[in-house]
C-alpha cells in the first residue's frame, strides 16, 4: 500500500507532459512531481491521496488536474500558481471548503468539486466568469449561496457570489 519506489525519481522525466497514475492505491503524491516543468495533464483518480501537496502548484505548464476519488481534504493556497489551468477536477473527495484562491485561476473552463462537504463557494468566485463554462458542484452540503440559486445556473451563481463580496469589502 505504499508508494513504489521508483516514483520518488519521477521528477527526472522533465519532458512528460502527460502523467497518468489512476487507480494505482496510491497514498501520497511523490513530491518529485513538481519538477516535471512540461506536464501539461496529471491525472491520480481512483487513489487513496489524502494530501493534494503544495508542490503540484510548481507546474506552471498544466492544463488539467484531476485528482478525483481520493481523499483529499485541502486545497493548497498556492493553486493560484496554476495560470495555465483549464480543468479541474476534485470530485468525490473530503473538501469541506474552497480557498478564495481558486478563483484566481483565471483560465479555469470546467470545475469538478461534486461529492464533497463543500457547505461556502466564496464570494471570489465571481472572478471566474469570464472563462468557467462548467461548475459541477453537485452532492454538497451547500448553505451558501443556496442551492436554489445555484440551481439556476452559472450567471446566478456568479451574481450571488459577486453581491457578497462587494458587501465583504465595505465591511
Amino acid at each position: 500500500d505504499s508508494m513504489p519506489k521508483a516514483l520518488d525519481n519521477i521528477g527526472n522525466l522533465g519532458n512528460l507532459t502527460v502523467l497518468m497514475l489512476s487507480s494505482n492505491v496510491l497514498e501520497a503524491i511523490p513530491k518529485s512531481i513538481g519538477q516535471l516543468a512540461a506536464l501539461r495533464v496529471l491525472n491520480l483518480d481512483n487513489n487513496k491521496i489524502v494530501d493534494m501537496i503544495p508542490e503540484i502548484c510548481n507546474l506552471r505548464k498544466l492544463r488539467s488536474l484531476s485528482i478525483a476519488s481520493n481523499r483529499v481534504d485541502s486545497i493548497p493556497s498556492k493553486i493560484s500558481q496554476l495560470t495555465s489551468l483549464t480543468r479541474l477536477c476534485l470530485t468525490n473527495n473530503k473538501l469541506k471548503s474552497l480557498l478564495s484562491e481558486i478563483a484566481q485561476l483565471g483560465r479555469i473552463q470546467q470545475l469538478w468539486l461534486s461529492n464533497n462537504f463543500i457547505k461556502v463557494i466564496p464570494a471570489s468566485f465571481w472572478k471566474m466568469e469570464p472563462n468557467l463554462e462548467y461548475l459541477y458542484i453537485g452532492d454538497n452540503p451547500l448553505c451558501t449561496p443556496p442551492i436554489a440559486t445555484v440551481e439556476k445556473g452559472l450567471k446566478s451563481l456568479f451574481h450571488d457570489c459577486k453581491e457578497r463580496w462587494y458587501r465583504e469589502q465595505r465591511e
